[in-house]
């Protein structure tokens, strides 16, 4: 048993006036951190893609309201080093040796190339052109045509390349190693320069980590001693030496004017050198400058990513993305929360907590004996792969869970001792998936793929039949990130990051799911959807914080509003509906859970539904007519789960910030003025 980890404040929540019995806040789900290992931005896509220390792959879209779009899971022991956009294609590598071609449609591997060197620690592009640093010294050079073609290796070199950037004409190439910065001809593959660090300390080595390639002939470097040094890359020769840290330089980046550099490392400061006009014997002199410093991490920060309206990106050790706006002024982390929702609960009370490469399962007790807790089940996935997906059925009595290799399915029995049954299933489409969803009688079972295929199981006694496939491609052209089935098992909703939200019917009749209709397209994709427990209502959230709600039977909107700026810092996460009150939305992101009520007639004359309305009005004349008010309920800073657990409770799963903290390893201490 444990007690004090689940919080139960009776009667402390208020509901749009209706009192809830009990608000459970689970305060035991301890995700460990995913340090992230490196970053790109892709201009032309305005995406950002990451690498984290499990080896998984994240592409965010980072416009208005960044989103995590796309999670591609790594491998066990495996690494991601390096990452870079061709286009619209993103090539990753890693200590393997070999570089992946990922399809972002499926999130397979579309292609991998083999390179000369070992293990890969190093990408950079220019153009189609992609080169590639070693462990054993060697620069491959690659092409991106309609595939990634290997072309040649330049002249090997002494020690490991552990970083490089093409010149902006593409005709030089700059990289780091130990000691020593080259500069290499891209056309022969020889090396023009070699310049070498002076050590602080004779038997030290320095190690180059990060290096940029700036117009005029100009390559700027950060090195394991806390410098940035700028280097003449035509005579080879230095130009500028500063101090910028008190530890390793681990990263740079550099504003798309390039009259920016941006460095960090181990000592969790961003730190920014601005070119500076300066006169010296009164002739004009070109400097840089420390400028700015930035304190957004409590560990080493070890990637950097800048856009071109210098939104500065940055992660590393503590695992959050923080993306800081320089027009707004003000930065926004993203926790390392799993791609989907970290948890369930089931009718007779037991909570699913997903984590990276195991479940857990709770019995969460009666209001009665609410402060007290059973931890009945912990399943490990087999060899430690990641859990893509899992689900719990409603009644409880069933445990599935897929990975990108493997899909698992147990009969789950309480009791008195806990037991855990594997159920062998013979149809073939019985395979892993992207997603997966029980009707609510626990009957029905759907597998959505990657590839767009839905494949529907019928549950008898413990023979899990394979009933219908069907096909989404026709209707939704880009990855299904969200599912929803209708408490009256009827409707299944599906939607797609191509904006499209389509819903599937079931036929009595024939026993055959069909397609019922596919929502008007809007501007952004939805974030968070779901069909109200007491009418065939659809409501769904879109990454700008558009709400809409629509008629499943009458095949018409029913409600449509923006929610206000103000409120909607983050994308909505989780939508949870009412089942006491339909005109009653509440709607959860990582640090906010609150709520949007319908008002029908005038609105009340407080000065938060007047600027309910004076938003509503703002925002499109064709939603003056929706009137609602909106109200925070809850504020943390992890929240990763929302739901009902019956009319009068509701459990939200929260992340401990201490807990997460401890499982970091110690920060760099640094002296500060004026204390012991």
């Amino acid at each position: 048993m444990v007690k004090n980890r689940l919080k139960s404040d009776s009667g402390a929540m208020e509901v749009e006036r209706k009192n809830l019995s009990h608000f459970h806040t689970v305060q035991f789900y301890n995700l460990p951190p995913r340090g992230i290992n490196f970053m790109v931005y892709n201009g032309g896509l305005k995406k950002l893609a990451l690498s984290r220390s499990d080896a998984s792959i994240e592409v965010w879209r980072v416009g208005e309201t960044p989103l995590r779009e796309r999670v591609i899971f790594g491998a066990p022991k495996a690494s991601v080093e390096a990452l870079v956009w061709v286009g619209e294609n993103l090539l990753s590598a890693g200590l393997s040796g070999e570089i992946v071609h990922w399809n972002l449609r499926t999130l397979e591997p579309q292609q991998t190339v083999m390179v000369t060197g070992s293990a890969i620690w190093c990408l950079d592009v220019h153009g189609c052109v992609v080169a590639a640093g070693t462990e054993e010294g060697y620069l491959n050079i690659c092409r991106m045509e309609e595939i990634l073609v290997y072309e040649r290796v330049f002249d090997r070199q002494e020690g490991r390349i552990l970083c490089c950037q093409f010149s902006p004409s593409g005709e030089f190439l700059a990289t780091g190693s130990v000691d020593t910065v080259r500069v290499w001809n891209v056309m022969n593959g020889n090396a023009l320069h070699r310049m070498t660090l002076a050590r602080i300390e004779m038997n030290k080595e320095i190690t180059v980590w990060s290096i940029k390639y700036l117009p005029d002939n100009v390559v700027v470097s950060a090195d394991s001693a806390g410098r940035i040094i700028f280097w003449d890359a035509k005579l080879g020769s230095l130009l500028e030496n500063y101090q910028a840290l008190k530890a390793d330089a681990l990263c740079l980046t550099v504003s798309p004017e390039a009259a920016k550099v941006f460095v960090s490392g181990t000592e969790p400061v961003i730190r920014t050198y601005t070119q500076t006009t300066l006169k010296k014997d009164n002739q004009p002199v070109k400097k840089w400058v420390k400028s700015v410093e930035k304190y957004f991490h409590s560990h080493d920060v070890k990637s950097l990513a800048v856009s071109g309206d210098d939104t500065l990106f940055s992660g590393g050790v503590d695992s959050h993305l923080v993306i800081f706006s320089p027009s707004h002024r003000s930065e926004i982390k993203f926790a390392p929360l799993l791609r989907s929702a970290c948890a369930e609960i089931t009718r007779n009370r037991l909570l699913l907590l997903k984590y990276l490469n195991h479940l857990e399962i709770w019995q969460l007790a009666t209001p009665k004996d609410s402060h007290q807790l059973q931890k009945l089940l912990e399943l490990q996935s087999r060899d430690a792969e990641a859990i893509v997906c899992a689900t719990l059925a409603p009644n409880g009595q069933f445990l599935l869970y897929s990975t990108d290799t493997q899909i698992k399915m147990f009969q789950f029995t309480v009791g008195s001792q806990p037991t855990l049954t594997p159920i062998k299933v013979i149809p073939e489409q019985f395979s892993p998936c992207l997603h997966m969803i029980f009707s609510p009688d626990s009957r029905m079972i759907f597998l959505v793929k990657s590839r767009g295929q839905v494949e529907v199981f019928t549950m008898t006694n413990l023979d899990l039949d394979h009933i219908q496939t069907f096909e989404t491609g026709k209707y939704i052209k880009d990855l299904i990130h969200l599912t929803s089935v209708s408490p009256c098992g009827g409707f299944l909703a599906l939607a797609g990051l191509c904006n499209s939200v389509v819903l599937w019917r079931f036929d009595e009749a024939s026993g055959r799911w069909k397609r019922h209709i596919s929502l008007p397209k809007y501007t952004n994709p939805p974030t968070a959807m779901q069909i109200h427990p007491t009418s065939k209502h659809l409501v769904v959230v879109y990454l700008d914080g558009k709400l809409i709600e629509y008629d499943l039977e009458e095949l018409q909107f029913t409600f449509s509003i923006h929610v206000q700026e103000e409120i909607l810092k983050r994308p909505i996460e989780n939508l949870t509906l009412d089942p006491r009150d339909p005109d009653i939305f509440l709607l959860q992101d990582e640090q906010t859970v609150f709520s949007v009520r319908k008002v029908k007639g005038e609105l009340e004359d407080d000065a938060e539904d007047q600027d309910s309305r004076k938003k509503s009005r703002k925002t499109d004349k064709s939603e003056e007519k929706n009137r609602f008010s909106t109200k925070i309920i809850k504020e943390a800073k992890h929240l990763a789960y929302l739901s009902w657990l019956d009319e009068d409770e509701m459990v939200v799963v929260k992340i401990s910030t201490d807990s997460f903290l401890e499982q970091l390893p110690p920060p760099l201490k640094i002296k500060k003025f004026a204390t012991g």
